[in-house]
């Protein structure tokens, strides 16, 4: 009883399936399945295109997660040295560091904050990622899938967004 300090070192649960118990504390949402904090993770990926360019090369692959339970925040900063679109007109996607849970509902969202990438089909209306999988696939304002309309040498070129979605 009372509360417990730590000193040094971490707070370990060493059993799994167990964490911290918020149950006591007052104002869960109607709904709620669970008040238990079981797992926490940070770190980082490398992340890809993973459809709508063939031959890609890197300069740069940054990518950051922070997992809070299933949510997983992430983040992303790509720069070719070499690609091109394909031909076939497939949309570009981008990996991410989890897989997501689609079987629930769950699909999440996000946004391409920058992009230096010649002759994508994108109005002006900015590009959204569609969370699916485990891809983040680029849309126009939610409605139509962004492909690149030329094969034409991307490199050099920057992709950089983020985004939340609930994983498995």
């Amino acid at each position: 009883t009372g509360d417990t300090t730590l000193e040094t070192g971490n707070l370990v649960v060493g059993t799994a399936g167990k964490g911290i118990d918020f149950s006591a504390a007052s104002g869960s949402a109607a709904g709620s399945t669970s008040a238990v904090l079981d797992d926490y993770e940070e770190g980082t990926y490398s992340p890809t295109v993973v459809n709508g360019m063939s031959s890609v090369g890197y300069n740069v692959q940054a990518g950051y997660y922070r997992k809070i339970g299933s949510l997983v925040e992430f983040n992303f900063y790509i720069q070719t040295a070499s690609g091109s679109y394909d031909t076939d007109g497939n949309h570009i996607k981008i990996s991410l560091p989890f897989t997501q849970d689609h079987a629930n509902q769950r699909r999440g969202h996000g946004v391409v904050t920058y992009n230096t990438f010649h002759n994508l089909n994108t109005d002006h209306s900015g590009i959204v990622l569609y969370i699916y999988d485990s891809k983040a696939e680029f849309y126009n304002n939610g409605s139509t899938a962004v492909s690149g309309t030329n094969g034409s040498n991307q490199g050099g070129r920057y992709l950089i967004g983020g985004g939340h979605f609930h994983t498995t």
